[in-house]
């Protein structure tokens, strides 16, 4: 992998890439481009995060657990499957309920408000954000930007995209469902809570055994 890191090139629970023990928290970078920080953590109970600001959005994703963000006077509930689009320049803090992981992605540089077409400071459900229509493949794209793409994507059964590659490094992330990905000459059967990376510039297609949800996150 060029511009990822620390994560598989075989299906794999996202969850599972990463643990806390008692009292503390863990980190792990995803990202080897300075600009684009994406980060897995993992919490212990009773663990959180104070209040912090940053200079652009920030994208927080639960993959596991209870947690809530704390901001604007107001407390945020998540749990596995939800997320949240804390703004640029505001106070948040991180709160758990228990145990929990979250995947965090912003921008560096001048774009500070690096994503769209989702509402800021509400919890959202992110499979809920696309719907299946019959015969067609429905994407909608989070974040566009020189150093990193974030597309949601859900596909009728049936549905796929034919064998190409990209310059960038794309990580899916499985929302719903089951799909073949094929990586180069190998194929993979995927699901939810599954993640695989598809390297730069290694041919690769997907093509959903069932009704099929992704987050993509291309990164180059």
């Amino acid at each position: 992998m060029e511009f990822l890191k620390n994560l598989p090139q075989k299906p794999k629970k996202l969850n599972e890439l990463i643990s806390a023990q008692a009292g503390s928290v863990a980190s792990m970078s995803l990202s080897k481009i300075d600009d684009v920080h994406m980060t897995l953590l993992a919490f212990s109970p009773g663990e959180g995060i104070s209040e912090e600001k940053y200079e652009n959005d920030m994208f927080y994703y639960c993959v596991e657990g209870n947690m809530q963000i704390l901001l604007d006077n107001s407390a945020h509930a998540l749990s596995s499957g939800d997320c949240f689009l804390a703004p640029r320049g505001v106070l948040h803090e991180l709160k758990p309920d228990c145990g929990f992981k979250l995947l965090q992605i912003t921008v560096g540089g001048i774009d500070m408000d690096f994503m769209k077409n989702i509402e800021k400071s509400k919890v959202i459900k992110l499979k809920d954000m696309v719907s299946y229509e019959e015969g067609k493949i429905i994407s909608i794209t989070l974040a566009q930007k020189e150093h990193v793409g974030i597309t949601l994507f859900a596909f009728a059964a049936g549905e796929g995209v034919s064998t190409h590659s990209a310059p960038g490094d794309a990580m899916v992330y499985v929302l719903d469902g089951k799909a073949n990905i094929t990586v180069g000459d190998e194929e993979f059967v995927v699901g939810e809570g599954e993640t695989i990376v598809m390297p730069a510039n290694v041919p690769h297609a997907v093509k959903a055994k069932e009704n099929f949800k992704m987050l993509l996150t291309v990164v180059k």
